[in-house]
């Protein structure tokens, strides 16, 4: 009978431990506003690193290595201004800072009336202190280590802009090969350290939305990530992503998902994240397209792995 109980706790412990998604109705990210648009604007798709693990690079193949034109940044920052919805706007590319019109993005977005938060996507990998960036511009700093050429840089950067003020986040790619990992665990330390928040990047195994299938020594060594701070709430439970990911809780497909998440291209083109099919929206024939946007709408989730950090912190509804 002892044995029968023992074992009975022994399977308990375990599911307690391995959350599994069919248990939930509800997830989503505890700060976030289903009717206040993420856009995502690639500036320029040009980088001074070569990851091979690059989504952009990939994606974007023959309009590789190319800038928007002036004319284009000028109707595109028309449309924002237009938006209905308060947003988030990302710059991304590429990487936005070596863009010749980077600043003045910046400062004409910074003049909007509404209540936009921007950010930028950086690999830390040019120097920041002299930009005069506008106060409220956040960072996200992107730590590759397989191919960070100037860490010293990067970590110049992350402390330079936390010590001025500026809000501040580090992506650290998990890379999968297990030299990098304790230079990966030193720098989670270090950015910490000067109180920065830290967020553990997943890769991607392909490019049809599957997730790279990290081993179990991998998993052992990054089991500290477990503590790090839990803002992904389903139904009552609160997960980091690093628990999202290793428990497999990415699953929604037939949820449904108030997706707000849009992503625009160096030729204007709009792409709501996740869409099968392009709406073929261009900004350049359509300034009023954010305009015409004045709630989020839920989309019926098609895939079996949500591997988007953005998409991840959507609210999310169970139809079953």
């Amino acid at each position: 009978m002892v044995e029968i109980i023992f074992h009975f706790l022994k399977v308990q412990i375990i599911m307690d431990i391995k959350p599994t998604i069919e248990k939930y109705k509800t997830q989503g990210h505890l700060q976030q506003n289903k009717n206040r648009l993420n856009i995502h604007w690639d500036t320029l798709t040009i980088c001074q690193l070569n990851c091979a693990y690059c989504y952009a690079r990939n994606d974007y193949g023959r309009d590789w290595g190319k800038l928007a034109s002036k004319t284009t940044i000028d109707i595109v920052l028309d449309a924002l201004e237009r938006s209905s919805l308060n947003f988030n706007l990302g710059m991304l590319g590429g990487e936005p800072t070596i863009g010749p019109h980077y600043k003045y993005i910046l400062d004409k977005v910074s003049s909007f009336e509404k209540n936009i938060g921007i950010y930028v996507t950086t690999n830390g990998e040019r120097d920041l202190s002299n930009d005069n960036t506008p106060k409220n511009t956040a960072f996200l700093f992107s730590y590759h280590p397989a191919d960070c050429t100037n860490k010293d840089q990067f970590l110049s950067n992350v402390k330079f802009m936390k010590d001025n003020g500026y809000k501040c986040k580090v992506n650290v790619v998990l890379h999968p090969a297990k030299k990098y990992w304790q230079d990966i665990k030193d720098t989670i330390d270090i950015v910490l350290s000067y109180g920065v928040k830290v967020h553990p990047h997943f890769l991607y195994g392909n490019w049809d939305r599957k997730l790279y299938q990290y081993n179990k020594d991998f998993w052992d060594f990054f089991d500290f990530l477990e503590n790090m701070e839990k803002d992904l709430k389903f139904d009552e439970d609160l997960f980091n992503d690093y628990q999202v990911y290793k428990y497999k809780l990415t699953n929604f497909k037939g949820w449904s998902c108030f997706n707000n998440n849009y992503e625009i291209d160096i030729n204007a083109n709009v792409v709501q994240f996740c869409k099968e099919k392009s709406d073929n929206i261009n900004l350049l024939r359509d300034r009023d397209f954010f305009k015409n946007i004045k709630e989020t709408k839920p989309m019926i989730c098609p895939h079996t792995e949500c591997n988007c950090d953005g998409l991840l912190k959507q609210l999310k509804v169970r139809n079953d």
